[in-house]
């Protein structure tokens, strides 16, 4: 599982929870509709599926995404296309245990230099950013157990 060296898109958190629990969120089809969007996602390598939401401003509201790797509960890469990026691109999706929690780095990269993908790829990095801020730490939050302490930090 090596890291890309130059990724476009690089947010990385830390989350007070075990890393099956947050497995849960990122590689199944459930957790990804809780925090992200609803979709036709399966764990099997090759799986073509889609998120789906409200189309807007030349986005017809679909993503399509194709499983490229895996190594549970520790490791998701999958493709991404969708809007104006003609070329997929690629997410990666790296958990690791650490003293202070559970260490989540997302990773995308692969854009294109087209002005529309500057554009999307501005867009998505905000995006990735305020939902691993917020709505994966509200999810985690929300679940059976959780305590009141410190869900997720900026590393």
């Amino acid at each position: 599982m090596k890291r890309p060296q130059k990724p476009e898109i690089f947010v990385s958190r830390v989350y007070d929870c075990s890393i099956e629990e947050l497995w849960s969120l990122v590689a199944t089809q459930k957790g990804l509709e809780e925090w992200l969007m609803p979709n036709d996602f399966q764990l099997r390598l090759n799986h073509q599926f889609n998120f789906r939401t409200d189309p807007k401003h030349g986005f017809d509201g679909i993503v399509h995404c194709e499983v490229l790797d895996f190594s549970a509960p520790k490791f998701l890469k999958f493709s991404w296309r969708g809007g104006p990026m003609r070329n997929p691109t690629t997410v990666e999706m790296h958990l690791s245990q650490t003293s202070e929690g559970v260490k989540f780095e997302l990773f995308h990269y692969g854009f294109d230099k087209s002005f529309m993908n500057l554009v999307a790829r501005f867009a998505l990095k905000m995006g990735w950013k305020d939902l691993l801020k917020n709505k994966i730490s509200r999810q985690i939050k929300s679940r059976p157990g959780a305590g009141a302490a410190n869900l997720s930090k900026d590393i």
